[in-house]
């Protein structure tokens, strides 16, 4: 039952969540109110403050279609289907990649790129934030087995010799971080929060 109802909730559309904005809306709940319920509910899902403020704004102005204005003028050829699915398989070989780098791969210009990614794909690139004490399972237990000795080594602090023992603020210096903050921007989802990086990238 568990997995249908995830499988349901990943099913969900935009179009799905501006129905939510505008149900929530007509039960005269705030902005911050109707982002709060929906990160509750669906957490990995739920759109950004910022897309429910503007949705907000559309129905305070009485404006309460849900879809998409159509775009006026000729249709630009290179925005076709094709052209989104390279850039998809651009940005998940490699999320650091560069307008420059797309540029060269795709054969496209500057402006469609940026139109393929931010409004096809729905798309941002963000830099990772640095969590210095993020540790894998083998530095987890290494430590556990280091308190454990120890413990053994100085009869669980009743031994005399506990007094000798020193203690530190823990300091991290590491040999080489080649990553500048401008190349940790990986590219993510309109709504997905920044991605992070450790001690091992």
């Amino acid at each position: 039952m568990a997995s249908k109802l995830s499988q349901s909730k990943s099913d969900l559309t935009k179009l799905d969540f501006r129905a939510m904005i505008l149900i929530l809306f007509k039960l005269q709940k705030t902005r911050v109110e109707i982002y709060e319920s929906l990160q509750e509910h669906f957490p990995d899902l739920a759109p950004s403050l910022s897309t429910v403020e503007r949705w907000y704004r559309e129905f305070i102005h009485g404006n309460f279609v849900l879809e998409d204005a159509p775009r006026s003028g000729r249709p630009n050829v290179s925005h076709n289907e094709e052209n989104v699915n390279e850039m998809l398989d651009q940005i998940t070989k490699d999320l650091h990649i560069t307008y420059a780098q797309l540029e060269y791969e795709t054969k496209l210009s500057s402006g469609t790129i940026n139109i393929l990614l931010h409004k096809e794909l729905c798309v941002r690139k963000l830099c990772a934030r640095w969590i210095p004490h993020s540790l894998n399972l083998q530095q987890k237990i290494s430590r556990i087995d280091f308190c454990k000795i120890m413990l053994k080594r100085f009869a669980n602090g009743n031994s005399r010799a506990v007094s000798e023992i020193l203690t530190g603020d823990e300091t991290w210096i590491y040999h080489c971080d080649p990553e500048t903050k401008r190349i940790s921007k990986e590219w993510v989802e309109e709504d997905a929060p920044p991605p992070t990086k450790n001690a091992e990238g």
